[in-house]
């Protein structure tokens, strides 16, 4: 069995291989403010230059404020 993972809010999901490597694409989360910094495997080149979502697992931000519609 896979592991599993709860968020404080939100219901359990299974864990991926790829998980936390930015490649399955499961925490893709919408961008409101601010500029990500990808370091995802996932994202093609124009998603990432919109800025518009953002993998949070492995990506961060290239400014002091990000915010993120969770």
């Amino acid at each position: 069995m896979s592991p599993s993972w709860r968020s404080s809010s939100g219901p359990e999901y299974e864990s991926s291989p790829h998980r936390e490597e930015g490649a399955c694409g499961t925490c893709e989360n919408p961008v409101l403010e601010g500029v990500p910094d990808h370091r995802d495997r996932l994202l093609t080149d124009e998603e990432e230059a919109s800025g518009d979502v953002m993998l949070i697992c492995v990506s961060g931000a290239l400014a002091d404020r990000l915010v993120l519609e969770l």
